[in-house]
């Protein structure tokens, strides 16, 4: 399964601290994301208390290390670290994110010590089939966020080559690739035309499915050469704001075929819970998609 944008704001960890991972997500939910095989979301902040916020950046985030238990909490294996907010407070505060992040063993893509760190799958094997996991931005404050050969930093796919490059090679050796990429337009529903192109090269390169975030609202979805793209997931745990979101499955059979469904939730009284009655929403994200449309259980049909 798959999340959004997270942010835990104070009011989140104020919550948290008096009540718990249940102040933050109802039984339910939790079940979604913890009994899943893997369960990968968006890190939209730094885990450290070190470092100065960026100069004229108007939000710039991060939590005390300590908090990395709501991750572990909630169930989660992966996050991406490629987007704009990672290295808020500079390069030692993103490394203290990544020490942070491996010591509770979860593993982090799209962003390294490195490049060659950066650009790297995460790998895992789940009931005998081999997954890939690669993270990008095309969404930056500053070039020098970008991972190089001596410095740490973040995937870049303004220019994809690196991206397609990689994905080309984990295509050889692994059963499936998932890219997972933040882009487009913060609050637009409808994906840029480069988020499409973009989408269309990582598919010809061998992605198996894309998904993106960085919008902060739902956007739709596309099949390309029966590859699913979810344009953006929203927000998932972000801030204080109470959008209604998506969780999103991803099924894959022996054959390697891919049924995506979603599983619509929202905070109810601060809480993540699912939606009972997600008709007018499935109804508006089919019209926002491509020639998809969405079953009444939640799956995607192209």
């Amino acid at each position: 399964v798959f999340a959004g944008d997270v942010y835990f704001s104070e009011k989140y960890l104020e919550a948290y601290d008096q009540s718990g991972i249940l102040a933050l997500a109802d039984e339910e939910m939790l079940s979604h994301m913890k009994n899943a095989d893997l369960f990968m979301l968006n890190e939209e902040f730094a885990f450290s208390l070190r470092g100065e916020a960026m100069e004229d950046k108007q939000y710039t985030f991060r939590i005390e290390p300590k908090y990395v238990k709501i991750f572990q909490e909630l169930g989660t294996d992966i996050v991406s670290v490629a987007n704009n907010h990672i290295l808020d407070f500079g390069q030692h505060a993103f490394t203290d994110t990544l020490d942070t992040l491996k010591q509770a063993e979860i593993s982090y893509a799209g962003g390294g010590l490195n490049l060659e760190e950066a650009s790297a799958p995460v790998v895992r094997e789940i009931n005998g089939q081999t997954f890939a996991f690669f993270a990008a931005t095309r969404v930056s404050p500053s070039y020098d966020w970008y991972a190089s050969e001596k410095y740490p930093g973040i995937l870049q796919t303004y220019d994809s080559k690196t991206l397609n490059a990689a994905i080309s090679e984990a295509d050889s050796l692994y059963d499936h690739i998932i890219v997972f990429v933040h882009w487009g337009i913060e609050r637009n529903e409808t994906p840029e035309e480069y988020q499409r192109s973009l989408a269309r090269e990582y598919i010809d390169s061998g992605a198996d499915l894309i998904i993106g975030c960085h919008p902060h609202v739902l956007q739709g979805f596309e099949y390309y050469k029966d590859v699913p793209i979810i344009y953006s997931l929203g927000n998932y745990l972000f801030g204080n704001r109470t959008d209604t979101t998506l969780l999103l499955n991803a099924d894959f059979d022996k054959d390697g075929k891919i049924t995506v469904r979603l599983i619509p939730c929202q905070r109810t009284n601060g809480v993540l819970t699912r939606m009972q009655n997600p008709k007018e929403l499935f109804e508006h994200l089919t019209e926002l998609s491509f020639g998809v449309s969405i079953s009444e259980g939640g799956i995607l049909i192209p």
